[in-house]
């Protein structure tokens, strides 16, 4: 939401530039890219800090639905109440269908994997803020 904003900022300032530029006047245009890219590393930076503190207070009880590694170093583990786990380096080694279980107010997260059983076994304890 915050990006588009941005976007239609940047729309404006061009339109009001060439409906009002006269010249010697500093040009908008030149500042739009850094604007541009300023304001989507802002929005990442915030949509992350949202995931982290809903991730803190929730009771989370999970599993993971898919992973995504568009970004090079980061693999993003979305679980199936929305949330996104980030780990850096995949430390994590998580799987699709994992379970997770935390309790409210902890980074700590237990992780939990199916058997050939078809049953949940425990597989690891680990914290959120340092595989970040």
């Amino acid at each position: 939401m915050g990006l588009i904003f941005v976007i239609i900022v940047i729309i404006i300032g061009y339109i009001y530039q060439f409906k009002y530029y006269r010249p010697g006047t500093f040009r908008f245009w030149k500042l739009s890219p850094a604007i541009l890219v300023f304001s989507i590393l802002v929005f990442f930076e915030i949509t992350g800090r949202i995931n982290d503190n809903q991730f803190l207070k929730r009771d989370l009880n999970s599993v993971i639905v898919k992973y995504s590694k568009w970004q090079v170093r980061t693999t993003e583990y979305f679980l199936s109440n929305n949330l996104v786990i980030y780990s850096v380096y995949n430390k994590l080694d998580l799987q699709i269908n994992d379970s997770i279980v935390k309790k409210a107010n902890t980074y700590q997260f237990d992780v939990y994997r199916k058997n050939n059983f078809g049953r949940y076994q425990f597989v690891k304890k680990c914290n959120y803020k340092q595989v970040k």
